[in-house]
């Protein structure tokens, strides 16, 4: 995530932080949030912002990396022509049934 700091006047900033894009549509999203105060304060507002939207992107799980990766890709499909799509699948299948087996 990034953000940064926007003087809107005298010891008013304004703090923009860039959110994951839209999952539907695709675009772009922010959040604005006014401080008023020394910019020390405003740095220190927008530390505070990255920080706990960086929390809400990680996650503890007990998933394997193979079933992490296979969601992965069905997302990130519509968005791939089909070529690639295909491609994908034939070399992560070939590799990721080598690398379980010398795992087991």
């Amino acid at each position: 995530m990034r953000g940064y700091v926007r003087k809107r006047g005298k010891d008013v900033y304004q703090l923009v932080v860039d959110l994951p894009k839209d999952p539907i549509s695709g675009k772009r999203r922010q959040q604005f949030v006014t401080v008023h105060g020394s910019k020390r304060k405003a740095d220190f507002e927008l530390q505070k912002l990255l920080m706990g939207t960086k929390d809400t992107k990680t996650r503890s799980s007990t998933q394997s990396v193979e079933t992490a990766v296979t969601e992965w890709f069905e997302r990130v499909i519509p968005g791939l022509s089909p070529t690639t799509v295909q491609g994908t699948r034939g070399a992560y299948g070939a590799r990721s049934c080598l690398c379980l087996e010398s795992l087991r």
